[in-house]
C-alpha cells in the first residue's frame, strides 16, 4: 500500500527583536551575498515542504518588502515582544486545515541544508511522533510537529519556544542523525555574524 502524501508547512520565525545585535536587523545581514532570511528561504524552497509561513513582528514591513515576490504566506505577530512562543502560536494559527505537520524553522539558522530538511520531513510518519535532528549527538533545529500538538503549541508562553512540550513528550521523539552542522548553528550575536562573514569573504 502506498504511503499517504503528507502535507507539511514550514513556519519561519522572523519576528524577533535581535537585541544582542544592537540596531542591526540580523535577518537582513548578509553572509556570502545573501541575507540570513534569504538563505533560509532558498534552502526551504526546493525542499518537500508544501508551504512557507513567514512570521513577522519586529520591523515587519522591512521583512515583507525584503522578500516580496517570494511564494510565501505572511503572518504578522503583533505581540512579538512576548517572546518566541507568541510567534509559534501566530504561525500555527495560519496553517490550513489540510496540513499534517509544522516544521518550525529559526530564521537566524542559514545553514540548514535542503537535504537535511527533506531528511527530517521524510522521517515523519503522520502520527504523534515529533521529529528532532541531531548532529554528532547534539539536538538541533528545525523540529517537526504533527497536528496532534498544535493546540498545545498555541498555549505556550514566554521565550522558551516549544521546549516544554518536547520535554513532556520525550517518548514520542524520533531522532534523525544528520551530517549538517547547520542544525546547531544560529547567528545570534555580532561576533558570530562577523566570523561567518569573514569566513566566506576569504573563500
Amino acid at each position: 500500500m502506498s504511503r499517504k502524501k503528507i502535507k507539511v508547512a514550514a513556519i519561519v520565525l522572523a519576528a524577533g527583536q535581535s537585541k544582542r545585535m544592537g540596531e542591526t536587523n540580523k535577518l537582513l545581514a548578509e553572509i556570502n551575498g545573501k541575507t540570513l532570511l534569504q538563505h533560509v528561504i532558498t534552502n526551504l524552497k526546493p525542499s518537500i515542504v508544501d508551504t512557507m509561513i513567514i512570521v513577522t513582528g519586529h520591523k515587519s514591513q522591512q521583512i515583507v518588502e525584503h522578500i516580496c515576490g517570494q511564494e510565501v504566506v505572511f503572518a504578522r505577530n503583533d505581540g512579538y515582544q512576548k517572546g518566541l512562543s507568541s510567534s509559534i502560536k501566530t504561525g500555527i494559527e495560519k496553517i490550513q486545515s489540510n496540513v499534517d505537520a509544522a516544521l518550525i524553522v529559526q530564521a537566524d539558522m542559514p545553514f540548514v541544508e535542503t537535504d537535511t530538511i527533506n531528511q527530517i520531513v521524510s522521517a515523519f510518519d503522520g502520527d504523534r511522533d515529533i521529529v528532532v535532528p541531531r548532529y554528532q549527538g547534539q539536538i538541533g533545529n528545525p523540529l517537526l510537529w504533527p497536528r496532534y500538538y498544535f493546540e498545545q503549541l498555541k498555549q505556550l508562553s514566554g521565550d522558551r519556544g516549544a521546549k516544554q512540550v518536547l520535554y513532556d513528550y520525550q517518548d514520542n521523539i524520533i531522532f534523525v542523525d544528520v551530517d549538517n552542522i547547520g542544525v546547531l548553528t544560529d547567528i545570534d550575536d555580532p561576533a558570530v555574524l562577523a566570523f561567518f562573514q569573514n569566513r566566506f569573504d576569504k573563500v
